[in-house]
């Protein structure tokens, strides 16, 4: 069953809901995650479902692949998403 999940960054200016279907985590130590969250890995949990976004995000581009949405008031890292590219 979905359940509808909130958060946002440390001041509050950026906040989300989003509704996940599973609870099922992991830890990605990959080097950009150590980076973005100054820690040996970091924490995500799967989402199907977009992201609506009650205070827009700023965004990194963290590598050529994906790319990572973030408060530029205090700092605090919100995710992470694949970049989608279009073939035509």
């Amino acid at each position: 069953m979905a359940e509808t999940m909130t958060g946002g960054c440390q001041c509050g200016r950026v906040r989300y809901e989003v509704e996940i279907a599973s609870d099922d985590a992991y830890l990605c130590h990959c080097r950009m995650c150590q980076k973005a969250t100054g820690g040996i890995a970091a924490a995500f949990v799967q989402v199907e479902s977009p992201i609506n976004w009650l205070g827009e995000p700023d965004w990194y581009d963290s590598s050529p692949v994906a790319h990572r949405p973030f408060c530029s008031t205090c700092g605090t890292p919100l995710g992470f998403a694949w970049k989608t590219t279009s073939k035509g």
